[in-house]
C-alpha cells in the first residue's frame, strides 16, 4: 500500500514538472507561453493574440522543438519528400492527418507540398488554408527559438536553405 502511493505521488510529481512558468508549448490552436500550472489546468498566453486563456493539460500537444531539431529540418529540407495522392479527397485527408501530428517535419512536408502544387498550378482551393497554417505553427517555433520577428523568418528558411543547398 505505501509502494503504490509512492507511485501515485511519482507520477503527480512528474506531471508537475512537466510545464514549467514560461516554457513555449504547442497546443491545439498553435504555440503559447505558459504563465501558470495548477493541477489539470494550464493558464497560457497566445504566442500570436497574445490572449491569455485557462485551457485544460489534455489540450497542450508538447513543448516546442530545439533549436537543433529545426536546423537539422532545415538541412535536409530538399530530401523531404512532398505528399502526394491521387484523389482530391485524399489528398485533403492527408493534410489532415499531417496537421493533426503537430510535428515540424509534418508541416514542412505540407509546406513543400502545397508550394509544389501551386508552383504547377495544380493546386486545390483547400490546400493553400493548409499551407497558411503549417507557416504559422512552424514560423511561430522559429520566431521563438531565434527570438526573431516572425516576419523575418521566411528569410532565415531561405538563407538556411542556399548555405545547405
Amino acid at each position: 500500500m505505501l509502494f503504490l502511493l509512492f507511485v501515485i505521488n511519482l507520477k503527480l510529481m512528474r506531471y508537475r514538472c512537466m510545464y514549467d512558468q514560461n516554457d513555449y508549448i504547442v497546443y491545439q490552436d498553435g504555440i503559447a507561453r505558459v504563465i501558470e500550472v495548477e493541477n489539470n489546468q494550464v493558464i497560457i498566453e497566445d504566442y500570436i493574440s497574445q490572449e491569455i486563456k485557462n485551457i485544460n493539460h489534455h489540450h497542450i500537444i508538447r513543448k516546442i522543438c530545439s533549436l537543433e531539431t529545426i536546423k537539422d529540418i532545415l538541412e535536409r529540407i530538399e530530401f523531404i519528400r512532398t505528399v502526394y495522392a491521387p484523389q482530391k479527397k485524399v489528398l485533403e485527408e492527408l493534410y489532415q492527418e499531417a496537421m493533426m501530428k503537430y510535428d515540424e517535419l509534418e508541416w514542412v512536408k505540407v509546406i513543400k507540398s502545397v508550394y509544389v502544387r501551386e508552383k504547377m498550378k495544380k493546386a486545390y482551393s483547400f490546400e493553400r488554408a493548409y499551407r497558411i497554417q503549417a507557416e504559422h505553427f512552424l514560423n511561430s517555433e522559429i520566431s521563438i527559438l531565434l527570438q526573431i520577428p516572425e516576419e523575418e523568418v521566411n528569410q532565415y528558411i531561405i538563407n538556411s536553405i542556399h548555405e545547405n543547398g
